[in-house]
């Protein structure tokens, strides 16, 4: 496909989920998504950008915290939300059992956020790899250390 470029990193992080690093338009994007064969992943799911992902790496431990509330189902567990970036938001809901993450929208008129179907959630072991993966991402994306995050630049 025109614009594709080769994988530098692709962990697997679930059931047909994987984490990528790769090239795409000259960017370099990391890719949490649902493949349905080897080779071709669906739309489901979320693409960062190194912004996003710098944002990511900056609230990992916030996230993370409020995901082991959920797991052992902590009564004062709040619906706890970061922004990280292009309408990309992570959520941690006690009515959910995993770590949301996906796109949201402001519908015309109105004030409040809304869920788009792009995007996964986390379950407990998913959740675990993708935090161990962090490591290996950031040896593949080496331009990770000098980037910005979102919240910084604009």
């Amino acid at each position: 496909m025109p614009g594709m470029q080769p994988l530098t990193y692709k962990e697997l992080v679930g059931t047909n989920r994987f984490l990528t690093v790769k090239s795409f338009k000259n960017q370099l994007r990391v890719n949490r998504k649902l493949w349905v064969a080897p080779n071709h992943s669906t739309k489901r799911g979320i693409t960062f950008t190194l912004a996003r992902l710098k944002q990511f790496t900056n609230v990992i431990d916030e996230i993370d915290q409020a995901a082991k509330k959920l797991w052992t189902e902590d009564p004062e567990l709040e619906e706890k939300k970061w922004h990280l970036g292009g309408n990309v938001i992570e959520t941690v809901n006690p009515a959910y059992s995993g770590v949301n993450i996906r796109h949201f929208w402001v519908q015309e008129g109105q004030t409040e956020v809304n869920a788009t179907r792009r995007g996964l959630v986390l379950k407990r072991y998913e959740w675990e790899k993708i935090k161990t993966s962090l490591e290996l991402v950031e040896e593949a994306a080496p331009e990770l250390e000098s980037t910005q995050p979102c919240s910084e630049t604009h």
